[in-house]
């Protein structure tokens, strides 16, 4: 992402001297950069490690926290992704980190279904960025499938579904984002990621979507097997 702020707690600001607070800055600079040096070279463990480093260093680092969030679903920590990309609604308010942020949180949403959520999110994203045509065409995508869903459209709309998730799956931006301050052109220069991670791979999409349906799947084979049981516990009491 662009022009992403490097943020540093108030009180840890306060308790410390310039001196210290520009250390600390760098410190987090170079851990963020180590972070995307390895998730460049899929060592996803190791940017993890860096990027929670940074955020030890910086807690509302938005860098750190969206780099860490894009790690997390690499692995396949969904649940973990999103809980941090909703903290980061918090931390970043407007620009593109904003738009990116909303957008990413739109796609998960769609994963589960929730598409009167994922609107929201979608529409969050427009007003922070309004000419992006990737979060447009997902915002038109998950008020059809409401649509359709309020309709009840059966297996028709089931196979539909599958058809447009594919679409949409390659839409995620799900990237690591550099440090980028304004009185740091040259190491903003160093950090910048290429073009290819512009976006999320279709790959990496449907490795989220199959995470969540994993998920999903999980949950209700449980809830089967607790009705079950508690089916065959009631015909022992009665044969008692």
């Amino acid at each position: 992402m662009k022009k992403i702020i490097l943020y540093i707690c108030a009180s840890t600001i306060l308790a410390l001297g310039f001196s210290n607070m520009a250390f600390a800055q760098k410190k987090v600079r170079q851990e963020v950069r180590k972070g995307n040096k390895a998730y460049q070279k899929k060592s996803y463990n190791d940017a993890e490690i860096a990027y929670r480093k940074a955020l030890s260093i910086a807690p509302t680092d938005s860098t750190a926290m969206y780099n860490l969030a894009a790690t997390l679903l690499q692995t396949e920590r969904g649940e973990e992704a999103f809980d941090l990309y909703k903290r980061l609604t918090e931390v970043v308010k407007r620009g593109n980190s904003s738009a990116d942020v909303h957008h990413n949180i739109g796609v998960m949403l769609m994963a589960q279904k929730k598409y009167a959520e994922a609107i929201e999110l979608y529409k969050e994203s427009l007003r922070a960025r309004p000419t992006d045509n990737d979060t447009r065409y997902n915002l038109i995508l998950a008020q059809k499938l409401l649509q359709q869903e309020n309709k009840g459209g059966g297996e028709n709309q089931d196979k539909n579904q599958e058809q447009q998730d594919k679409k949409e799956q390659n839409q995620n931006k799900e990237k690591p984002n550099e440090d980028q301050q304004e009185n740091d052109k040259k190491d903003r220069a160093q950090e910048k990621p290429s073009e290819a991670q512009e976006k999320m791979s279709k790959d990496n999409a449907e490795k989220i979507l199959k995470a969540f349906l994993e998920d999903e799947k999980k949950t209700q084979e449980k809830v089967n097997k607790a009705q079950s049981q508690h089916a065959n516990r009631k015909r022992a009491d009665k044969n008692w």
